[in-house]
């Protein structure tokens, strides 16, 4: 009876990483048109490595944050197999995103151009997990309805 239920738990997992990856290419790409950072960072004098350091800090922060709904669904499905679902979530987007840098030697050649972008693929939804994890932790379930049990 149990493989049932994992095998849902797996296709689940493989889901929410897809529907994940699509909607943070939507988001993405509405933000990279109307965010004002870069132009900001610009005008600040801000340019070469400093400006690529604090504009992949603020993706990756943003991106975590997009991350955690997803992150929450995969805290849902069974705790103690959370890294396999992690796998099973960030690999199919990760290959989706970086299929053709993979796919072609003469890009691959250039590796560290496209490191970041790939840490921050790999990192977001698991990084997402330990801050659902950690919010969870603080809070205690709430036993108010249970009666007070009497003294003697």
């Amino acid at each position: 009876m149990k493989l049932p239920r994992l095998a849902i738990s797996i296709a689940t997992a493989l889901l929410i990483g897809i529907v994940q990856t699509y909607l943070l290419v939507l988001c993405w790409a509405y933000i990279a048109v109307y965010t004002p950072l870069p132009q900001w960072l610009l005008g600040q004098g801000v340019s070469g490595r400093a400006f690529r350091a604090v504009v992949f800090a603020t993706d990756f922060v943003i991106s975590v944050l997009l991350s955690v709904p997803a992150a929450f669904l995969l805290c849902k499905l069974r705790p103690r197999k959370l890294f396999v679902y992690l796998v099973l979530a960030v690999i199919p987007g990760f290959l989706w995103q970086y299929s053709n840098v993979l796919g072609d030697a003469t890009l691959l050649r250039d590796w560290p151009l496209y490191l970041p972008g790939a840490l921050s693929a790999l990192l977001m939804l698991p990084v997402a997990v330990l801050i659902v994890q950690w919010a969870r932790q603080g809070t205690a379930p709430d036993n108010s309805f249970k009666p007070k049990p009497l003294r003697g």
